[in-house]
């Protein structure tokens, strides 16, 4: 249940779009020229890959990244990701970030991921995916994911603590969390990824994007993505599978981070798994064996839906076939900047018109809190609102 403050910002933010005050239009800033051949065109970089930089100041990690990047291209292909895991040196890590273009380089030409192992820095404990979002709200979260300005990267990160950082601990075990957080992190930026796309238009070659846009059917087609993801507009983690939230068997989706790694390590770390089956991920994967105290199966903490399945791979292959994607940095503007800012021309959009949708739109109306302290009920209903 969201707490009361929670429910005054979401009126007074209501109450705000109804007065007009607030921007209503997504304006593109400035778009990736997929043709240009200038002095500012990216360096290629390996295409279709999760590219991986493992610090050399953790001994176990040293000894088993060739583990892990067996283990995290097992899951990839388990789960149908046609992107291949590879080692990049530190410095190599370190000089994608720092590129003037890292973001066109990496998401927009070469349809690659990121990911660091043990570098410091990057303040995360476990894991963790830095996504953005156009538009973020303190209630509702992320309410339109996609790119505002360049340099915007989702830096996947991975420092080992905890279990993976404890002496008692295989390193064979380690490797096996290790490499579950990657996959689970690079689904985390694999659905931002998709979900940026609906803005600027589906990756296909010789895309013009959007370059103006009305906030609130973006805001509308994301929120509809989003429940079809079944994913938390806060950190994007689901209740149950590969991405629950902190890697619990069962978690509320809803929260801003993940936590611990949780369960999911407390079934690797289940004597009955023998270190042999740690080999295998994708075997474990599918497993009916029990592990915890709670004798859940294995394969419940592998769990990733068809629906995320079939979309990541969709974007992951239109990306791959577009060879650029020509997206759009987009600013939030009101609707005297956005019309100033547009100079709109049909033939450049046109599946948008700007007349129409400056036509008022209905005011959405929030039940008041039920007396009989249905409060959760009631909350669910104001927050799918």
């Amino acid at each position: 249940m969201k707490p009361l403050w929670a429910v005054a910002l979401l009126f007074a933010a209501l109450s705000a779009e109804a007065r007009g005050d607030q921007a209503k239009f997504l304006v593109c800033r400035a778009q990736v020229d997929c043709g240009s051949e200038s002095k500012d065109a990216v360096e290629a970089l390996p295409r279709d890959s999760y590219l991986i930089a493992f610090s050399p100041d953790i001994p176990w990690v040293k000894s088993e990244k060739a583990g892990v990047l067996r283990d995290v291209n097992g899951l990839l292909r388990h789960y149908g990701f046609p992107v291949t895991a590879k080692e990049i040196p530190v410095s190599e890590a370190d000089r994608i970030m720092k590129l003037p273009l890292a973001d066109v380089a990496l998401k927009y030409r070469a349809n690659s991921y990121l990911g660091t192992v043990g570098v410091l820095g990057q303040g995360v404990n476990n894991g963790g995916t830095d996504i953005h979002a156009v538009k973020k709200d303190e209630v509702l979260g992320m309410v339109i994911f996609g790119p505002t300005q360049h340099w915007n990267i989702e830096k996947i990160t991975a420092n080992p603590a905890f279990q993976m950082n404890d002496p008692k601990v295989s390193a064979r075990r380690k490797r096996a969390m290790l490499s579950v957080i990657l996959v689970h992190e690079f689904v985390h930026a694999a659905h931002a990824r998709l979900l940026e796309t609906l803005i600027s238009g589906d990756p296909a070659p010789g895309l013009k994007p959007r370059r103006v846009l009305p906030i609130q059917v973006a805001v509308d087609t994301t929120m509809k993505a989003v429940a079809m993801l079944a994913i938390s507009r806060y950190g994007g983690h689901m209740e149950e599978g590969l991405m629950a939230a902190g890697g619990e068997h069962h978690a509320n989706i809803n929260d801003e981070y993940g936590g611990s790694i949780g369960d999911v390590s407390h079934c690797l770390l289940d004597p009955r798994l023998s270190e042999a089956q740690l080999d295998d991920l994708p075997a474990l994967a599918g497993s009916s064996q029990p592990c915890t105290e709670q004798n859940y199966p294995v394969g419940d903490y592998f769990r990733l839906p068809a629906t995320n399945r079939g979309l990541i791979t969709r974007y992951l292959g239109k990306m791959k076939a577009a060879g650029c994607y020509a997206a759009c940095y987009y600013d939030q503007k009101t609707e005297a900047e956005a019309m100033a800012a547009a100079k709109y021309n049909p033939a450049d959009d046109p599946q948008f018109s700007l007349r129409s949708q400056m036509a008022p739109k209905p005011k959405v109306k929030i039940p008041m809190a039920p007396a009989d302290g249905r409060m959760k009920e009631w909350w669910e209903q104001v927050n799918a609102r």
